[in-house]
């Protein structure tokens, strides 16, 4: 179980790391990851494996943003998985076991596209 924890966790970390650095330019991943780390003293690719969307909340209050900025946020890395995956998603993105197949085709693909 802890081996497919730490996969989980590699998969995912490295899907947000990249999706965050291409929606919010360079650094966007290393700014919102210090502040989740600062402000509640967590890893924000832990709370995206366990929880997605409490991993959005939790981006919204350690940065002070809006529940606006929020949705905008949620909405684009919806939008960035859509577009890597070249069609609509399915289901709810935000339950932990569909946000990790969707960050593992994601990654996949674009390791067949380079």
């Amino acid at each position: 179980m802890e081996k497919e924890r730490i996969i989980r966790k590699y998969i995912v970390g490295l899907f947000i790391e990249k999706a965050f650095d291409e929606i919010l330019g360079p650094s966007g991943y290393t700014v919102i990851a210090f502040h989740v780390k600062t402000k509640h003293n967590r890893d924000i690719i832990d709370i995206f494996v366990e929880d997605p969307k409490k991993a959005l909340t939790t981006i919204q209050e350690s940065l002070g943003i809006g529940e606006y900025l929020s949705e905008v946020l949620e909405r684009a890395l919806s939008s960035h998985m859509e577009k890597i995956l070249e069609h609509p998603l399915k289901g709810d993105i935000y339950n932990k076991d569909e946000f990790y197949v969707l960050a593992k085709k994601c990654l996949l693909k674009r390791n067949e596209s380079t």
